[in-house]
């Protein structure tokens, strides 16, 4: 395994599965690992708490997928690390959250990032942001909507100073080579945002890293001259209303991983390099005893 320096990090993604409820066509979740049981994510949980990674102290997990709502064990996973002091947040398409389990899950969070990367139920469809339940009916569905139906509900209950919101979008080509996000669509998610207390908007350039983004490379790739276009246009709409922030590949280099199999990871120039098994048990697939 190779060795990283860790002295400026003090946060990292944990990508808890590699399970979802929908059939995105750029994502690049981990494909080849299975999740663990929830006992030894949370002996990982604890290892970063007395170690950190590399030895530098972690103060923030952002749990991600996959789909993290859908993990048997999210809930207690997410409250170990609140009680454990870490500041916790979550990066999540929102189907399973509901007002039912919002109140197991919200008071542990300190944010929570929403992905929406279209208010078009066309656009939705071709790139495969649909509910795999609504796809087994037959029909398809908007996956806005839930979205814009569920945050002025965690609003009522939860303010700006409990709880920051995020809404994550993809900025990436439909099979026609057209960029919808930069038109109506974008426009349309803008003025919604501004009905809600949003933190932050961020929209994040297509990266082929794994899985399904590195098949469909070819589809969704964005060439740079468009995408210092793309930039320029929405560092436009940045305002003291709405931050309005722009990734590019190198913010996702700078992210350390924990993959769903506990591999510590980091990417560089498109290629992802394994640092450390974090596993406690000796687990089937490796790990060690700590």
């Amino acid at each position: 395994m190779s060795s990283i320096d860790t002295n400026m990090y003090d946060s990292f993604c944990w990508n808890i599965s590699n399970r979802c409820n929908m059939t995105c066509k750029f994502c690049f979740r981990e494909l080849n690992e299975k999740e663990l049981p929830l006992e030894d994510n949370l002996a990982i949980l604890n290892r970063i708490y007395n170690e950190g990674l590399g030895g530098y102290p972690i103060k923030k997990i952002t749990f991600a997928g996959g789909e993290p709502l859908g993990y048997y064990g999210i809930k207690p996973l997410i409250k170990a690390a609140h009680d454990l002091g870490f500041s916790c947040s979550i990066v999540t398409n929102g189907y399973l959250l509901n007002e039912d389990n919002m109140d197991e899950i919200l008071p542990y969070l300190d944010q929570i990032t929403f992905s929406c990367d279209s208010t078009s139920t066309y656009y939705n469809e071709q790139i495969g942001r649909e509910d795999i339940d609504y796809q087994l009916e037959g029909s398809g569905i908007d996956s806005s909507k839930h979205l814009f139906d569920i945050i002025p509900k965690i609003r009522e209950k939860y303010d700006e100073n409990q709880l920051k919101i995020n809404i994550n979008t993809l900025i990436l080509k439909d099979e026609n080579s057209k960029y919808q996000n930069l038109d109506n669509v974008g426009k349309d998610i803008y003025s919604r945002l501004l009905n809600y207390k949003i933190a932050k908007w961020k929209l994040l350039r297509f990266y082929a890293l794994r899985g399904a983004a590195i098949t469909n490379k070819n589809i969704f790739e964005v060439p740079d001259e468009d995408f210092k276009k793309i930039q320029e246009y929405y560092n436009r709409l940045s305002s003291n209303y709405l931050n309005v922030s722009i990734r590019d590949y190198e913010d996702i280099d700078n992210n350390l991983i924990v993959s769903p199999n506990g591999l510590l990871k980091k990417s560089e120039n498109g290629v992802e390099h394994v640092y450390d098994d974090l596993k406690v048990y000796p687990t089937k697939g490796g790990g060690r005893h700590v």
